[in-house]
């Protein structure tokens, strides 16, 4: 699939003969995704979040690369999100940013993007797959299961959390879900895990005006350091969507038909993307891309490979979200009756790999939900040396006896 998916059309396109009018070209139409009102609103709020999602990420990691999914973070927050009552689901929702009150609106705004986000660019793959594993020890609510089969198209599969052999089916499920490009997301199972629930999404798009490779040639590229790289630099000169801020320069490349695009923001000499970043939003970027207009551009693109990692607990309290990873305060009884349930570890993992034949990119979001249940109390045994006793004295790791004694008498 990846070698059919990037393969090039021959060089040389069939002459119409002479006594032949030559076809106009087929039109590319963008298809669209029809949205209900309710949806819609949904769509806002959750465009919301993305943006200040990367922005909390930028903030956080102000002198590394990042590459990070929101919509896979989305997706896997909405299925634990189903799990959750009172204030835990409060603070899910409003950092997800959705109201408490629409949690339906929400699985159906998330069911349509799983089923239609496929089916919108032939020319452009995307594979969107959730799945949750339990520990065959917790019994899991049916009704929590339900929806998460129904409305994310979950795969839910009982496993020993306990065995290597799990932690091996998840990472596998993770490779073949993202194609290979995230071939591990976790390197271990702890013994408190009983729930993860998973999310991967994977993207391969063809420009629709691919890059010659011809004319890509080493130039330099300025680090933020202020360091310079040798970079192989794409080149192109065509008309695209390009408009212009007082912090920035940013151009719209487009997959196949449309429907998918690649924005690039390119800050102006003297500003630091940082400080571009920051004053991104979602209202902001609908007004720049409203403003947009096709202009012919010379552009220089660097081909790029980039993998990233990331914790998102740290990143969900600055958003907010609190009572879901403390223990004894989290309200997940909609996932299961086992008390004392909380998420202990949340992480995503992405790549991206940028050529001049198109983009191909992945990320696997993970939510792990542990139980720091009490240890079950035992009977009290009365252990009172008040009599004749013998000892030992030994080393532990070969059992070797240094001494060995007989108290009969004090």
């Amino acid at each position: 699939m990846a070698i059919g998916l990037f393969s090039g059309c021959s060089d040389e396109e069939e002459k119409p003969e002479n006594n032949k009018e030559e076809k106009p070209a087929e039109k590319i139409e963008v298809v669209k995704i029809e949205l209900t009102t309710d949806e819609k609103e949904v769509c806002a709020d959750a465009n919301d979040f993305s943006y200040k999602f990367f922005k909390q990420i930028s903030a956080e990691e102000a002198d590394s690369n990042i590459f990070v999914s929101p919509l896979s973070v989305q997706m896997a927050f909405a299925m634990v999100a189903n799990g959750a009552n009172g204030n835990t689901l409060n603070e899910l929702q409003t950092a997800l940013g959705f109201d408490t009150a629409r949690t339906d609106t929400l699985n159906n705004y998330c069911r349509k993007m799983i089923t239609q986000l496929p089916t919108l660019d032939k020319s452009t793959k995307i594979d969107i797959a959730n799945s949750i594993w339990v520990d065959e020890q917790m019994p899991l609510n049916e009704d929590f299961a339900e929806t998460n089969r129904t409305i994310f198209d979950a795969e839910i599969s009982n496993v020993d959390m306990g065995g290597k052999a799990t932690l091996n089916l998840i990472n596998d499920w993770c490779n073949v879900k993202t194609n290979g490009c995230i071939p591990r997301i976790l390197n271990e199972l702890k013994k408190e895990c009983k729930v993860i629930l998973a999310n991967a999404l994977y993207f391969k798009g063809l420009w629709t005006k691919v890059f010659s490779e011809e004319n890509t040639k080493d130039e330099e590229f300025s680090n933020f350091n202020g360091s310079k790289s040798a970079v192989p630099m794409m080149q192109q000169e065509e008309e695209f969507a390009y408009g212009e801020t007082s912090d920035f320069q940013i151009a719209t490349l487009p997959y196949g038909n449309g429907s998918f695009v690649m924005d690039i923001i390119l800050p102006k000499e003297g500003i630091s993307l940082n400080n571009c970043i920051s004053g991104l939003s979602k209202d902001k970027m609908k007004d720049v891309y409203d403003q947009m207009t096709k202009e012919p551009l010379n552009l220089k693109l660097p081909r790029f490979e980039l993998e990233s990692s990331k914790e998102l607990i740290e990143t969900m309290r600055n958003m907010g979200v609190n009572d879901a990873f403390v223990s004894g305060v989290a309200d997940f009884s909609r996932i299961s009756a086992s008390p004392l349930l909380y998420i202990g570890e949340a992480l995503q993992r992405a790549y991206i790999k940028v050529n001049e034949e198109g983009t191909e990119a992945a990320a696997v979001t993970v939510i792990e939900v542990v139980n720091d249940a009490l240890p079950a109390q035992k009977n009290t045994i009365l252990f009172h040396v008040n009599r004749p006793f013998a000892l030992t004295i030994r080393e532990t790791s070969t059992g070797a006896v240094l001494f060995m004694g007989k108290i009969v008498k004090l």
